[in-house]
C-alpha cells in the first residue's frame, strides 16, 4: 500500500461520510463514534505522521472501524467486501447487541431487561422469557453468595468493659 493511499475500508468510510446529506463533518462523525477527530482523520487518510515527520499507515482496529461504519451507515456486508471481516463482526455485534448480552451483567443487561418489561406479557417472545429466567438465576446466585459471605463475617461478640464511676474522684484524707 502506498503511504498516501488509504486502505479500502477507509476509502469506503470516507465515501459514505461524504454521501450523507446534510454533510456530516469529520468532527461530528468522530464525536458520534467516540473517537478523536485526529484519529478519524488519520484512518480516513490512511496514514499518520510520527514525531520525525515520517508517514506510517493508519489502519483502524476492528472495533474502531465498526463504530465509524455505524455512524456513516456502512453495512457489515460492505466491510466484508473490502476485506475487513473482523470489523464486520464487530459491527454485527454493535447492531445486534441484544444477541450478545449476558443476563445479569452490566448496563446492556439492564437496558435489555427494561425493554422486555415495557412489552405487554402477550408480546414477549420466547427469547425474552429465556433472558428473564437467566437473569433471575444469576441474581439468585449473587444474592446467595452475598448472604453466605455475610454469615461468614459475623461480628465478634461485644465484651463488657469495666467502667470507672463517673463524677469527681474520691479524695483521700490524710490521716494525722
Amino acid at each position: 500500500m502506498k503511504e498516501d493511499v488509504p486502505a479500502p475500508e477507509a476509502a469506503l468510510i470516507k465515501r459514505a461520510r461524504k454521501a450523507i446529506r446534510p454533510t456530516l463533518s469529520i468532527r461530528a462523525a468522530a464525536k458520534k463514534a467516540r473517537l478523536s477527530e485526529a484519529r478519524w482523520r488519520q484512518i480516513e487518510a490512511g496514514y499518520q505522521t510520527v514525531s520525525d515527520g515520517t508517514r506510517v499507515p493508519a489502519i483502524g482496529l476492528a472495533g474502531t472501524l465498526a463504530r465509524m461504519a455505524q455512524v456513516v451507515n456502512v453495512s457489515s456486508k460492505q466491510l466484508r467486501e473490502v476485506g475487513r471481516q473482523d470489523a464486520a463482526n464487530e459491527l454485527d455485534q454493535l447492531i445486534n447487541w441484544r444477541d450478545y448480552v449476558r443476563p445479569g451483567y452490566g448496563a446492556r443487561s439492564f437496558r435489555r431487561h427494561a425493554e422486555i418489561m415495557q412489552k405487554p406479557e402477550s408480546e414477549r417472545t420466547p427469547e425474552d422469557h429465556a433472558f428473564l429466567a437467566a437473569e433471575l438465576a444469576v441474581t439468585s446466585q449473587r444474592q446467595q453468595a452475598a448472604a453466605e459471605a455475610a454469615s461468614d463475617k459475623q461480628a465478634p461478640p461485644v465484651q463488657p468493659t469495666s467502667r470507672q464511676p463517673s463524677g469527681p474522684e474520691p479524695r483521700c484524707s490524710g490521716g494525722t
